[in-house]
Parts: C-alpha cells; sequence; structure tokens
C-alpha cells in the first residue's frame, strides 16, 4: 500500500509524480502555495490543457545577490498589513519580474513550452492567480476528480497539504514531507479554507485583467523581449570586435629572460586578451583554435595572466 507521505526521497514519494497523475484525472484545481514559480507550472503544464486551474500565492518574494529567493519577514508585534490592494498587486509585479529575469531554469526548450500554455490558459480564462492579502506560508494542493475518471463511479476529491511550494525544487529536486488525503471531509474543510482565503484576495492573473500583466510584467522580462535582428547584428559586432585597453603579458614579455625567447603574433596576443577578459567575467573559457595555431602557447599566457595555480596535463616528450 502506497504510502500517505510525499516526502521526494524516491520516485515512489515523488510529489510531482502524485500531482500530474492527479491532474491527468482531474476536472479543475486549487492551489494554495507560499510561493508561485513558473518551474511549478512547468511540472504539469502537459496535462492542463483546458482544465481550470486557480492559484493563491500567500507570500511576497525577492532576489537576494546570490539569485536566492527570500522572504520578506514581517513584525511579529504589528498589525494587520495596512496595504491597498494596489499597492500590494504592485510589489508582487514588481517582484516577479526581478524573479523571471534572474532564474536561470527559465532558459529551457520545455520552459518556453510551459510558457507558451501559461499565456493560452491567460488568454481562454482558464488559469486564475491572485495574492492573499495577509501573507500566508501554507501549501495545500486541491483537486477535483469527476466520476467518470474513477473506479467507484463517482466524485471523489484529493488534497494534498505539506511543505513544497509551486516549484522544481518542491515538487521532486528537494526533500519535504507532505500528506495526501483522499478523504471526502478533509477535502471539505480544506475547500473552505481555500475559497474564504481566495474571496478576500488580489487578483494578479486572471482574463480581465491578463492585458495589465502583460504591460506591468511580460513586457518588462526577457520572456517577451524579441530584440530586431539590426540590434542582434550589432551585438555580434560587438562581441567579436569590441576593443579593450586592459594590460597583458604577452608570450614575448613572459619569455623575456629566457634563452628561447618567444615573439608575439596579433591573433595569439587578441586570443590571449579575450579570454583573459572572459576567464574574469564568466569564470572560465575554452581554447578551441584549428591545429597549428599554438593553442599551447595561448593558454599557457592566459594563465601567467592571471596569475594562478596552474595544472597543465601534456604528453611526455613534451615536459622539459
Amino acid at each position: 500500500m502506497a504510502s500517505k507521505f510525499l516526502t521526494n526521497i524516491d520516485k515512489e514519494s515523488s510529489l510531482s509524480g502524485r500531482v500530474q497523475a492527479l491532474t491527468k484525472s482531474s476536472s479543475k484545481l486549487d492551489f494554495l502555495v507560499g510561493y508561485f514559480f513558473f518551474s511549478g507550472f512547468c511540472e504539469i503544464y502537459r496535462d492542463l490543457k483546458d482544465k481550470p486551474l486557480r492559484i493563491l500565492v500567500g507570500m511576497d518574494a525577492e532576489v537576494n545577490l546570490n539569485n536566492c529567493i527570500v522572504e520578506y519577514t514581517t513584525n511579529l508585534d504589528s498589525k494587520k498589513n495596512t496595504d491597498s490592494k494596489l499597492t500590494i498587486k504592485s510589489k508582487y509585479f514588481e517582484n516577479l519580474k526581478n524573479i523571471i529575469n534572474k532564474a536561470d531554469i527559465l532558459d529551457s526548450s520545455d520552459f518556453e513550452k510551459s510558457y507558451h500554455v501559461f499565456l493560452e490558459k491567460l488568454e481562454n480564462g482558464t488559469l486564475e492567480v491572485r495574492k492573499t492579502k495577509e501573507p500566508n506560508h501554507a501549501k495545500m494542493y486541491l483537486f477535483y476528480l469527476p466520476k467518470e475518471t474513477t473506479l467507484s463511479g463517482m466524485d471523489e476529491s484529493k488534497i494534498i497539504i505539506g511543505s513544497s511550494n509551486f516549484s522544481v525544487q518542491g515538487f521532486k529536486a528537494r526533500n519535504e514531507i507532505n500528506v495526501y488525503l483522499q478523504d471526502e471531509n478533509d477535502f471539505e474543510d480544506g475547500k473552505k479554507i481555500f475559497e474564504e482565503l481566495w474571496e478576500d484576495s488580489i487578483p494578479i492573473v486572471s482574463k480581465e485583467n491578463k492585458d495589465d500583466f502583460k504591460t506591468l510584467v511580460l513586457e518588462h522580462t526577457w520572456l517577451e523581449a524579441i530584440p530586431p535582428p539590426y540590434l542582434m547584428y550589432i551585438r555580434v559586432l560587438y562581441e567579436y570586435f569590441k576593443a579593450t585597453d586592459d594590460y597583458i603579458k604577452t608570450p614575448k614579455e613572459i619569455t623575456r629572460d629566457r634563452f628561447n625567447q618567444f615573439f608575439d603574433v596579433s591573433y595569439q596576443v587578441d586570443a590571449i586578451r579575450d579570454c583573459v577578459a572572459k576567464v574574469k567575467k564568466h569564470s572560465g573559457c575554452i581554447v578551441a583554435d584549428v591545429v597549428g595555431l599554438e593553442k599551447s602557447i595561448i593558454a599557457s599566457a592566459i594563465a601567467a595572466n592571471l596569475g594562478k595555480r596552474t595544472i597543465i596535463i601534456t604528453p611526455p616528450h613534451l615536459k622539459t
């Protein structure tokens, strides 16, 4: 008998697998989550199609200097949130823009497909996202299963409550504790809580305000950024031919006190300068010229300019 506890420890206890199976059989879904992440939507988008999905988000979030999501903390002694619904909505839009623009996980073909499903559901009205008026860190997933999809031939509903946020980490990539409940009374209690919170929440995404969401959020993210061909052409020219006045030690300078002094070749000096800049900016580079252009000289000069401990792997006969 399968356990009620979903911990993501193995495939059998994966929340992602259970949510995907229930999504496929459900006629509609209601999710109460601490945070909304597109990675969570990406986990289930294949089975959503035209199924109504309501997502109620309980917490604001921001991105710190390490591109990690951090919570906004609230003073326990303070009174209830006095911000207007418009202010809460504006803050959430601003935070969501920052999260989208700084999250690496969004840059994939699978995400691109899920993003188009997100827009389609936004257009046809089968997706709504709201923000609770007061901070709420709860996670609750409600699945409405019609009699056509159940073995009993009766309407059934399931509920999952636990620690997992609506994200790929919460669904399968991190240890969590969630409980899968199939009792109708548990479902009805959870549904009542969700509906009460939904009634007092602030609309973020819906068919009615989809234009606001596109204008205030999506158009300010790379998701909707399609640069014209001319700007792409200029960027390519810049990346290939940008000049730099940064001083570098050339092969000739590095070997000037030795018996076999090297001479400088312009294409090698350009490669050394470019690679040193790339290592400083991106923490690495690959020198992959064709045979005969002295990659060994270029790589050694790069190492000398960086001034770091270096490992050189070479055939024995080249060692001097």
